[in-house]
């Protein structure tokens, strides 16, 4: 069988002129993409915060093994360990809120995900 040959031009041509194919398909791109910088920015500095977390219960761990943790460099090291802590809570918080945030300043869902 023998096809004209502007049948799959005219194709092409109807199927760039539907929502959600070509270049009219997403007009917020720049938006989009900056969501989802954002959105890996977010889950970069959630996955620093707990290597930071676990490398200073590492260390208390050592040090206190090593029978070196007393007085001050045990507030020291308590203090690694819970300013990490905040790191990591602070983390999540930012991580668990991006869909709302997103959605309320009109990103659509899969944006963030």
């Amino acid at each position: 069988m023998r096809r004209a040959p502007g049948l799959f031009a005219s194709l092409a041509l109807v199927l760039l002129a539907l929502p959600g194919f070509g270049a009219g398909a997403e007009p917020d791109a720049q938006a989009k993409i900056a969501w989802q910088q954002h959105a890996a920015a977010i889950e970069a500095e959630y996955e620093q915060a707990h290597r930071e977390l676990f490398a200073a219960r590492a260390d208390y761990g050592r040090e206190r093994r090593r029978g070196r943790l007393r007085g001050a460099a045990r507030k020291d090291a308590n203090g690694r360990i819970q300013v990490a802590l905040a790191r990591v809570a602070l983390a999540d918080e930012a991580r668990r809120s991006l869909p709302e945030r997103a959605r309320r300043a009109g990103a659509l869902p899969g944006w963030v995900r």
